[in-house]
């Protein structure tokens, strides 16, 4: 049945022929544009957060007593991630935080406690 068919099949005779359509390429400029803005968007995120990270995996302390749980951790060297962890020691600590034993959280920034 393959073998009866014509190699090759001229179309310039057919009137008004429209079987190739041109390709819209909105959807891929969209799709472009929305995974550099995404892309963009995480590297600047990634960047925020940097001095997040070493505060996480700094040295810290846990402390408690009948009221308070003190968490404290070792300040940092470098002066903007050291600065990033007071921030974020202030914040925490003023969210006025309680764990569920009822004792308050409180975030200090320091050497390890006597």
């Amino acid at each position: 049945m393959k073998a009866q068919l014509p190699e090759r099949v001229d179309v310039s005779t057919l009137s008004d022929y429209r079987s190739f359509k041109a390709i819209d390429n909105e959807g891929k400029n969209l799709f472009d544009v929305v995974t550099a803005a995404v892309w963009n968007a995480r590297r600047q995120l990634i960047a925020w957060l940097e001095p997040l990270y070493a505060i996480f995996n700094c040295q810290g302390w846990i402390r408690c007593n009948g009221q308070w749980v003190v968490v404290r951790l070792e300040p940092l060297q470098q002066p903007a991630r050291r600065a990033a962890q007071e921030q974020l020691r202030r914040k925490l600590t003023g969210l006025g935080a309680k764990i569920p034993g009822g004792k308050w959280l409180r975030i200090e920034v320091g050497v390890a406690p006597v």
